[in-house]
């Protein structure tokens, strides 16, 4: 019985590790996502002004 419950408890905080590890991946992901965001939204800043600049000249 009590061997059962320890592996239980094992077993539990194995798959509360697990979820940890699921959710902070998750959070990378998204951040990296956001990051190529953020690149792209820049890329398109400097496109606008490398543009401008070409239209005053």
């Amino acid at each position: 019985m009590y061997l059962q419950r320890l592996k239980s408890e094992k077993s539990e905080r194995r798959n509360i590790t697990r979820a940890y590890m699921t959710r902070t991946q998750e959070k990378g992901a998204i951040t990296i996502l956001k990051h190529k965001e953020n690149d792209h939204e820049h890329d398109r800043f400097l496109l606008k002004k490398i543009r401008n600049f070409i239209l005053e000249c």
